[in-house]
């Protein structure tokens, strides 16, 4: 450690006296008994905030990631169910009302009922599709979110879960029961 070393040099004119005085002063600090504690006390609290704040965000992400990884896989059933099951009876359904149609066996009212269970049914899949898609772009963009300024990614998860509660509240409401058909809502497949 090197002392600041302060030179001062005063001149003064007595009027009364008629006196001329200069003055010097030397100040040379003697570092004895400071060995810089206070800066270096207050650089290892910024190291440890620093660490602290590392682990929340990643704590944070790391929990964003699980809940938008539940979201994907809760989202993922209804998909698999509609196109591997529903879709396929539905549209063997209907290809046999048409037939049945033509050949003059099924009333024309019949049809009509298979064709609105299709479309319906393949309404439910491009919406569930569209919301798992929607998951994937989420977990894809997860660190476009603010990941790397912590104090934006913990705005950004707050408002995310509020906005996922809403959504939740609302889809528990109604939006369930309106977009799924009643074979994916009892869990019953085929």
């Amino acid at each position: 450690m090197v002392p600041n070393v302060t030179l001062q040099v005063v001149a003064e004119r007595d009027q009364i006296n008629q006196f001329n005085s200069v003055n010097t002063f030397l100040s040379v600090p003697v570092p004895v008994l400071n060995r810089n504690q206070g800066n270096n006390f207050h650089a290892q609290a910024d190291i440890r905030e620093a660490c602290q704040e590392v682990q929340r965000t990643r704590l944070a992400l790391r929990d964003t990631l699980a809940d938008a990884f539940q979201r994907y896989e809760t989202a993922g059933a209804p998909v698999e169910t509609l196109r591997d099951e529903i879709l396929p009876d539905a549209k063997e359904s209907l290809e046999i009302s048409i037939d049945g149609y033509k050949s003059g066996e099924i009333s024309v009212l019949r049809v009509v009922g298979a064709r609105q269970t299709y479309f319906q049914n393949s309404l439910s899949y491009i919406q569930s599709w569209t919301e798992l898609r929607k998951v994937v772009t989420e977990i894809d963009g997860l660190l476009l979110t603010g990941a790397w300024n912590p104090a934006e990614l913990g705005t950004a998860l707050q408002g995310t879960g509020l906005r996922q509660q809403g959504l939740l509240n609302q889809l528990q409401d109604s939006s369930t029961q309106q977009i799924l058909p009643a074979a994916v809502q009892t869990g019953a497949g085929g």
